[in-house]
């Protein structure tokens, strides 16, 4: 059993990406205090934590995020974009067919993400139920219209095909390295990761 976590490079001239710090800290926690020991009995094999870091560019995501799953096959897959105005994680439910910004790659877009398709894609009641015991978890059904949201649409089609079994996007608060506030983000996703992988 497989579970990939992601996070985003920095973008807008930003040093650093609160959802990439927040992804491998939650790695790295996972990593030692046993959970992929339980993870490996409790599905009868191996259990593997991959990370990735993706890009803030509106037309490699929709391809790069499919790539890795996939390669790596992996059961749940916990997307990370960082959001400001917010001092909790917040699970977005719903992805709008919309692109709207300047990325990564310097190109200034306002368009749909597939043309033709559905207004919106919305993350199955089951799963915001599952995460309803995360204390501190807030839950947002606006994920906006930047890479964020693109990738939140990309992970929900995959999970409708059958690609992966659980998928979510978690947007964390914009903080500063050694912020106060990371571990308690950080403690926050490890536990909804874990809720997710074991369900």
């Amino acid at each position: 059993m497989t579970v990939l976590i992601t996070g985003f490079e920095p973008f807008r001239g930003r040093r650093h990406n609160t959802s990439w710090d927040v992804a491998r800290a939650v790695t790295s926690r996972l990593r030692g205090n046993g959970f992929l020991t339980d993870a490996a009995t409790s599905s009868g094999g191996r259990a593997s934590i991959d990370l990735a870091q993706l890009p803030v560019v509106f037309g490699t995501v929709v391809r790069e995020l499919p790539g890795l799953v996939q390669v790596r096959q992996p059961r749940v897959a916990v997307c990370l974009g960082e959001r400001t105005g917010t001092d909790v994680p917040l699970l977005e439910t719903r992805a709008v067919n919309a692109q709207v910004g300047r990325d990564n790659s310097g190109a200034d877009v306002d368009r749909p993400i597939l043309p033709g398709a559905e207004g919106e894609r919305v993350l199955s009641p089951d799963v915001v139920r599952l995460l309803e015991e995360v204390e501190g978890l807030g839950v947002s059904d606006d994920a906006g219209r930047y890479v964020c949201n693109t990738t939140l649409w990309t992970g929900l089609d995959l999970a409708r095909q059958g690609e992966v079994d659980r998928f979510v996007f978690i947007h964390v608060p914009a903080l500063e390295a050694g912020d106060e506030g990371l571990r308690r983000v950080v403690g926050r996703v490890t536990r909804a990761v874990e809720i997710l992988a074991r369900a």
